[in-house]
């Protein structure tokens, strides 16, 4: 991974791809034992997409600037969508800083 600040750390890339594997099978569970609403795991579906996109976006090679911002938005953009699990104790303690300091900056 990145030592770069806009980039995630190992540790981190390691962490997401895990808690985005996480979140889907949670809602794959709840749906298919709690009866979950249709809406709401249209819902968990779209974020999990979009997710799993952007962890896609920030293991891709960076050879080329473009492909070094793309991973910084990627990687900017996941930090906000993660705001919503910022109090969660499932998201892991390497994702706390950078998605707390995220949700300040917003």
């Amino acid at each position: 991974m990145s030592t770069e600040p806009d980039l995630p750390t190992a540790t981190q890339y390691r962490d997401l791809r895990t808690f985005v594997t996480t979140i889907e099978r949670q809602a794959e569970l709840e749906r298919i034992d709690r009866g979950m609403e249709p809406t709401t795991y249209a819902v968990y579906s779209a974020w999990t997409r979009m997710a799993v996109r952007y962890v896609t976006v920030l293991g891709n090679e960076r050879t080329t600037p473009q492909a070094a911002h793309a991973a910084a938005r990627a990687w900017g953009i996941l930090l906000e969508m993660l705001g919503f699990w910022r109090n969660s104790p499932l998201l892991p303690e390497s994702l706390r800083a950078p998605v707390t300091a995220a949700a300040d900056v917003r």
